[in-house]
């Protein structure tokens, strides 16, 4: 669900930057608007590779140079989209 919202984040800040103001295909609510705007290209770029680093992590397969936990990560993924 998580790496669905930030798909759409995604598609939503790439349809802004061009100048539209709905994007089709994202049902786009005031709070995901919002975080669009704030939320630059390359920080939800990252958001999606850390989330399929959580996605191998939950399957109990290693990545390299990140903690086991997949929780741990899914916090830091959190607060960096947070600030």
């Amino acid at each position: 669900m998580l790496t669905m919202n930030i798909r759409s984040l995604l598609k939503l800040r790439t349809g802004f930057d061009r100048g539209m103001t709905r994007v089709p295909g994202v049902f786009a609510t005031p709070s995901m608007s919002r975080a669009a705007r704030r939320l630059n290209v390359k920080k939800l770029a990252n958001a999606l590779l850390v989330c399929s680093w959580i996605d191998r992590l939950s399957k109990g397969l290693p990545v390299e140079n990140r903690d086991s936990d997949p929780w741990l990560e899914l916090k830091s993924l959190v607060i960096f989209l947070a600030h």
